[in-house]
């Protein structure tokens, strides 16, 4: 198992092709999370409310590559385990790694690899959130089509589990921010400072 980091950074309005929240919503109410989790839709504010005065973003995907004797391995019922132990684990340690980034950019906003699950059962609708600080909205969550995201700006076509792995998982999260933030850093050293975050996350996984 191998873990690439493929970034890029673009215009805000450059993702506005894979924008459309009505029928990523529709998508979204099938799923068990629809209406049960914080990070999730329905939600009371649009992405362009969220994303406010920044102009860019650092778009990210954590490409994790099986080999064929690990593909043999997890099949069937296994794959389920492995989507709720170690993908599970690469979400939050990529989400942590990305929020790290949020004091160096002054204003930035980090956005999840994926919905929410700090929490084992998560309080709403009941109740506020109980991790805010920890929190994040996924670019799918705001209605954006990750795999249109995903294979038109970083040529990474998402492929999905059947009766075993593909060859690779991909996880997209990303980094909003405005151009005045960057001052003295460049988005080169954005994503070494990411990748400098992530990677001792990611050895204790594998």
């Amino acid at each position: 198992m191998e873990l690439k980091l493929i970034s890029k950074s673009l215009k805000l309005s450059e993702l506005d092709l894979a924008y459309d929240p009505q029928r990523i919503q529709s998508y979204c109410e099938n799923c068990p999370n629809f209406a049960q989790n914080w990070s999730c839709p329905p939600l009371s504010f649009s992405a362009p409310e969220l994303f406010s005065a920044r102009d860019r973003i650092f778009l990210t995907a954590c490409k994790i590559e099986f080999s064929e004797a690990e593909r043999m391995v997890w099949r069937g019922q296994k794959i389920d385990y492995f989507n709720l132990n170690f993908l599970s684990e690469l979400k939050r340690n990529a989400l942590q790694a990305m929020r790290a980034l949020e004091p160096v950019l002054p204003g930035s906003l980090a956005l999840a690899f994926g919905a929410c699950d700090y929490c084992k059962v998560c309080s709403r609708p009941t109740k506020p959130c109980r991790k805010p600080e920890l929190m994040r909205y996924s670019l799918e969550a705001l209605g954006y089509d990750l795999s249109f995201l995903s294979e038109y700006y970083l040529d990474l076509p998402l492929l999905w589990a059947q009766n075993e792995l593909p060859e690779y998982f991909a996880l997209l999260g990303a980094l909003v921010y405005s151009t005045d933030a960057l001052a003295k850093w460049t988005e080169a050293r954005i994503l070494d400072l990411f990748k400098s975050q992530l990677e001792p996350c990611v050895s204790e996984l594998t």
